[in-house]
This record gives C-alpha cells, structure tokens and sequence, in this order.
C-alpha cells in the first residue's frame, strides 16, 4: 500500500491533486471477489469493456504498462508478485478519515506508510470522461491495523460516528485484515 492520504498528490494522468492509495491483495483473498462485484455492480448499465477497465489490476504485469502508470519498481519486492493483485483507490476533493485499530483518529502523516495492513472503506463507481470511461474505486476511509515490513524504500476526519463504519470481527482483528469496505 502506497499512501498519499494525509495531504493530496498530483495525478500525472490530469494534472489535477487527489488523495490516494494504492492496495494489494492476495489473489486468493475472499476480498477480492468482493471487490469484483462492486466493479460489476457499477459498470451495470453502464456499457463498459471489464476487461479493458477492470480497476483490479495483476501485479505481475508488462513492465510497459508499470512504466506508465508509475508502477514500475513497486512490486519487486512481494515474493511471487503473479500471487497478488492491487487497485488504487482516490478522492479528489475530499480528505479520507485515517483511524487506527481502536477507531481514534490518525492525524501523523508518519503513522501510515507502504506495507501496513489496513481495512478500508472504499467504492466503485464508473466514470466517462473526454470519450474515454471506466470504472474505479473512492477512497473514503482507512483504518491502520498493523505495521509490516515496507514494501519499498523510499489532519484527517473521520465520519461522524465511526463505528458505523468499522465492523471489529469477533476473533479479532488479523481474522480480516483486508476486510471493511463497503
């Protein structure tokens, strides 16, 4: 995970700034499937190529299309990269709300970087934009549950009443780290 959460970045696509993060999976993560519906369910109606817009993307691609989309070193150092896939989640305008395992907030930019596990609170939405469309994922809130090894070198909300937000599983945290969104 790649964060820009805690103050915007430049897009270089558009030139415009945007919070974002990108999220890596296993391929074999429930998660996954889970995300895959939400990408299904957005492009309903929508008369969008999945295949051409799917925001889950292989992390072992062509190093052509990592070189493009600024990705080219940021998946070298998970073991057996074909193993995983990742999206990017983003919100233009507005700043996602960064909690930590007991729901208080984040504020320390230094607290979330590259590696952490965290859940999240994202959704698909489609998109058509100067003749081009697709589908991709809002970034509205994350909650940091544990630190791990980076996988490179190199003020927040949070909604109101942020336990709406989170679902605690029973057996405790690492039973679903990937978990949360809706």
């Amino acid at each position: 995970m790649w964060p820009s959460v805690f103050a915007p970045k430049k897009n270089k696509f558009d030139g415009t700034s945007r919070y974002e993060l990108i999220a890596v999976f296993e391929k074999s993560s429930p998660d996954v499937a889970k995300l895959m519906a939400a990408v299904k369910a957005a492009a309903e109606g929508e008369n969008i190529d999945l295949k051409r817009a799917n925001p889950i993307k292989n992390c072992k691609a062509d190093d052509d299309r990592r070189e493009r989309d600024g990705l080219a070193t940021r998946f070298d150092n998970l073991d057996n990269p074909e193993d995983y896939v990742f999206l990017m989640a983003w919100s233009k305008n507005t700043k996602p709300g960064v909690v930590d395992e007991n729901v208080n907030d984040v504020i320390d930019p230094n607290a979330l970087k590259d590696g952490y596990h965290v859940r999240l609170n994202v959704n698909a939405f489609s998109w058509n934009k100067s003749g081009r469309s697709g589908i991709s994922f809002g970034l509205n809130h994350v909650m940091i549950v544990r630190e791990d090894e980076r996988l490179s070198s190199g003020g927040t909300t949070t909604p109101r009443d942020p336990k709406k937000v989170w679902s605690v599983p029973t057996g405790g945290l690492d039973d679903d780290v990937m978990g949360g969104f809706e």
